[in-house]
């Protein structure tokens, strides 16, 4: 089987949790099976990756990319970015 070219991870910790962090994994999981890369982008729920200051956390690996303080419209952005990446 081959790894996913993409891995977001997206805290679920207490602080990250009541800012949205639910929503934020929802939304990503959505992306992924919408635009058919299931194969390609996982998505992946985590305890807190101690940066709650700056919550909601999403870090995209292999890019080793940290993206806060995460919201709807930051989903989209970043989904759409990293994909396009991929492609090149």
């Amino acid at each position: 089987m081959k790894p996913p070219e993409s891995i977001f991870y997206v805290c679920c910790g207490k602080k990250c949790k009541k800012r949205g962090s639910k929503l934020i994994l929802s939304q990503l999981k959505s992306e992924v099976k919408d635009r058919g890369l299931k194969k390609r982008v996982q998505v992946i729920r985590t305890g807190c990756a101690d940066h709650c200051k700056h919550g909601p956390i999403v870090t995209i690996m292999p890019q080793n990319e940290w993206v806060t303080e995460v919201d709807e419209d930051k989903v989209k952005e970043i989904f759409a970015r990293v994909v396009s990446n991929q492609k090149s």
